[in-house]
């Protein structure tokens, strides 16, 4: 079973020599294991578990295919528009009275009601330190959220 990366017990001195600042995908795969890195206020120790930029865009390729059933057959139903709708919510709307396993909807919505595989569920730990990194980040995580999906309002 893989291990979380390495934590440093304290920030690295600002002259540290093994702090690294990806600013691109291409910097990732620059970054040996034993160099901190740091982006923004977090950082941590680059170690054999991280993965290189290849495997990440590789992931980003890939599709769900329970999800993408779903949220096909839940458009396909409806005239109006999704705009503002929470899709999760929607999707357990169009699933109530549906007793067809084989329908994209439910499927969907079973697959991801069950637990996580063993090996990649978090243990009551993780899930401990996630929470208080999310307390203590909230702010900086929602701003760079809301101006994330700013971008993509003003695409669309």
């Amino acid at each position: 079973m893989a291990q979380a990366p390495t934590a440093l017990q304290s920030p690295p001195a600002p002259d540290d020599k093994r702090i690294r600042f990806p600013k691109t995908p291409g910097d990732i795969d620059l970054l040996q294991p034993g160099d901190v890195v740091q982006s923004w206020d977090p950082w941590f120790v680059w170690d054999e578990f991280c993965e290189s930029n290849a495997t990440r865009e590789k992931w980003r390729q890939m599709g769900d295919p329970l999800c993408d059933a779903a949220l096909e057959a839940m458009f396909s139903s409806s005239s109006s528009s999704m705009n503002g709708v929470d899709l999760l919510e929607e999707l357990v709307k169009q699933s109530e009275g549906i007793s067809d396993p084989e329908n994209p909807i439910c499927s969907f919505l079973h697959s991801v009601s069950q637990m996580p595989p063993e090996g990649i569920s978090a243990t009551p730990e993780e899930i401990e330190r996630a929470q208080s990194y999310f307390a203590t980040h909230s702010m900086a995580i929602t701003t760079a959220m809301m101006h994330f999906s700013l971008a993509g309002s003003f695409a669309s």
